[in-house]
């Protein structure tokens, strides 16, 4: 397994469009990440990578099935399917929805968690209800590193407050910290 390569899952809902414009402006091509983002889009056309690619220097895509994760790219999960890893490729999945969602987070949780442990930085942002909380547990069990918004800065602070009641998370901070939270995180796993 490629226990080198560092990928950073992110899960939002509602308000977190908002959040990963704010957010991918400041990713670092030093970090040399694969990023993985699961927006609750369910079937319906997206525009997510067209808008974010305009506020990255990041390439900006749907994924595609089977398709080899490479550094300094943003995957986003398309409509209507999980967004989920092998080893080092992308896999959709039209299974069942979780958490009311298709996309959802928890199946990229749990997903990367199995692939790349401890390479995993785990990050949930706002949104309603509960989604990427078990994901972003099996994350940390697995020895990877979660980054919870603050939920006082989350435009809709659900998940990151059921993330809070049910774990500690590496660290908890606002969007405009979350990259430097980043950064520590990349530094501390190389």
């Amino acid at each position: 397994m490629p226990d080198q390569n560092i990928i950073i899952a992110i899960g939002c809902s509602q308000g977190g469009v908002e959040a990963l414009i704010r957010l991918v402006q400041k990713f670092d091509l030093m970090w040399r990440a694969s990023i993985l983002i699961t927006s609750h889009i369910g079937r319906r056309g997206s525009s997510l990578p067209q808008v974010l690619q305009r506020h990255s220097e990041l390439a900006v895509s749907h994924a595609r099935n089977d398709s080899l994760m490479v550094p300094n790219h943003i995957y986003i999960a398309p409509p209507d399917y999980h967004l989920c890893t092998l080893g080092d490729r992308l896999k959709l999945s039209h299974g069942p929805t979780e958490n009311w969602s298709r996309p959802a987070i928890d199946p990229m949780f749990r997903s990367v968690a199995g692939s790349h442990g401890r390479g995993v930085i785990g990050i949930l942002l706002s949104g309603r209800l509960d989604d990427g909380v078990s994901g972003l547990i099996a994350i940390q069990s697995q020895g990877g590193q979660t980054i919870v918004q603050n939920p006082t800065d989350a435009l809709v602070p659900d998940m990151p407050e059921a993330a809070l009641k049910r774990m500690t998370p590496t660290r908890v901070a606002s969007i405009r910290e979350i990259p430097g939270a980043i950064e520590s995180c990349v530094e501390a796993r190389r």
